[in-house]
């Protein structure tokens, strides 16, 4: 069964906002599926273990080390206009989204839009 808590548990250190991040991040925002707003796409190429039923070919989100890797995955993927990143189930996850309507407060995560993204990596 999917609840709130298993979404969203507190996490023991909240997720930093990065210097990057500073002007366009929203703190303690997830933005979730809401059975609207997931891109369920092939993320293998950026993670590969925390995903949708253990698919990280057909997934909406995956383990990420640090909101700079979901901002710039949401950036390069033509339907993404959103992304959230925080904890869930032990592991720091990333969630890639087509809108902000899934929008719930949630101590500890961080969400952006599209534009909300760290320089390019040289």
């Amino acid at each position: 069964v999917y609840t709130y808590e298993r979404c969203c548990e507190a996490p023991a250190a909240p997720a930093e906002v990065p210097p990057w991040g500073l002007a366009c991040v929203e703190r303690d925002v997830v933005l979730r599926h809401a059975g609207n707003y997931a891109i369920f796409t092939d993320m293998s190429t950026h993670g590969h273990a925390g995903c949708f039923q253990n698919n990280c070919k057909v997934t909406d989100k995956f383990n990420a080390a640090d909101p700079g890797i979901c901002a710039r995955l949401c950036d390069q993927l033509e339907g993404c206009t959103h992304w959230t990143f925080g904890h869930q189930d032990a592991a720091s996850k990333c969630f890639l989204r087509n809108g902000d309507g899934g929008r719930e407060a949630a101590y500890g995560w961080i969400s952006g839009a599209k534009e909300c993204k760290p320089p390019p990596l040289p």
